[in-house]
């Protein structure tokens, strides 16, 4: 008897990086039917992931694009569904909370397919963001929730959602970054001298849409530029940043504004750094994994179990605050972050595999 069928459905980086080790690895040893919406499609911004975590092109690539949340959302829907039932499966993967995997897990509840959530059960507790939202509604049709730790369940099952349904894996982002940590090591030396750079430095990131607001990017921008008067802070920029006109805001001689990175890139400079500073979820994981802190300016953040002495600072979004939080974090040392709980959060995709298996095994 065959194996059954999985389809992966997903259209950004952080997907890309924390589906990884499930695509390079599958359940069942079957290779994932992998549908990418195009929610990411420029080559930074995409194909460069798939070139350095080694993984196989998408089986299909929706190139559905940008747009508004309803009309990128829906489009998305027809065209997955027209794939499904182009070539049908028998289960639905999705990670994380992007429209992406919104309209993979919406579709698949439609077909009346399993949904497996990978990263289930995160909660920032704030409705104003759309990533909220979807991931109240992925985990509201899910059939499987893999957790990423205990924070998760305990969400999870205020929500009434408990039982065999709910397994604690732990993180597949911690699991790619250690596995790709020496590969991207090796290319630091070369990037900081084309960036003029000697460390200490601080790598930041700006990419959420509240982050972009008018009201909020100015003054994480003017921290930033705060910030490198003290030491060089690299930015690669997001597009939805530059459009947001971030380019003209960050004016500071050590201010160094970049293209995207590929992955490894991004690692090599991550690992290397004194200091983050980004709103990105992946980084909340992935930096101190590597012994950064970061500092999140945002005002509250899924990961709370990585805030503290030793961990990440939620600064807020104003800038004498996102500042302050970088010198407090600078002033550690080394390691200055030290998080026991990111340990347990490795091996997450064997307990995904294995949990995938025995779901779908019946």
């Amino acid at each position: 008897m065959s194996p059954p069928r999985i389809a992966a459905v997903f259209g950004t980086r952080p997907e890309i990086v924390k589906l990884s080790p499930l695509i390079a690895d599958p359940p069942f040893g079957a290779p994932l039917r992998l549908i990418h919406t195009g929610q990411h499609y420029s080559a930074s911004m995409d194909a460069v992931f798939f070139a350095d975590l080694e993984l196989p092109a998408p089986d299909v690539n929706l190139g559905i694009g940008s747009g508004r949340h309803g009309e990128q959302t829906g489009a998305m829907m027809a065209a997955i569904e027209r794939s499904l039932v182009a070539d049908p499966v028998e289960a639905v993967l999705v990670q994380g909370d992007t429209n992406s995997a919104l309209a993979g897990a919406l579709v698949a509840a439609k077909m009346q397919r399993p949904i497996i959530h990978l990263e289930a059960g995160c909660r920032s507790g704030s409705r104003h963001q759309p990533e909220e939202i979807n991931r109240v509604l992925i985990g509201s049709i899910a059939s499987l929730h893999l957790a990423p730790n205990d924070e998760a369940i305990r969400n999870l099952d205020r929500e009434g959602i408990r039982g065999a349904s709910v397994v604690l894996v732990g993180s597949t982002a911690v699991d790619a970054c250690l596995s790709h940590r020496a590969a991207a090591n090796g290319r630091r030396s070369a990037l900081l001298a084309d960036l003029g750079v000697t460390p200490p430095y601080a790598i930041a990131t700006v990419h959420r849409a509240e982050s972009t607001q008018p009201d909020v990017l100015p003054g994480i921008l003017d921290a930033l530029a705060d910030i490198s008067r003290e030491i060089p802070v690299i930015l690669p920029l997001h597009p939805r940043a530059k459009a947001a006109g971030a380019v003209a805001r960050a004016d500071a001689p050590n201010l160094r504004v970049i293209e995207p990175l590929g992955y490894l890139d991004l690692l090599a400079l991550l690992s290397g750094a004194a200091v983050a500073i980004s709103d990105s979820g992946g980084i909340q994981e992935e930096a101190p994994a590597l012994g950064v802190p970061v500092v999140i300016p945002r005002r509250e953040t899924e990961w709370t179990d990585l805030v503290g002495p030793l961990g990440n600072i939620v600064a807020g979004v104003e800038r004498a605050d996102i500042v302050a939080a970088t010198r407090a974090a600078m002033a550690r040392p080394e390691p200055r972050a030290n998080l026991p709980a990111l340990s347990e959060r490795v091996g997450a995709a064997e307990r995904a595999r294995v949990a995938i298996e025995r779901f779908l095994a019946g």
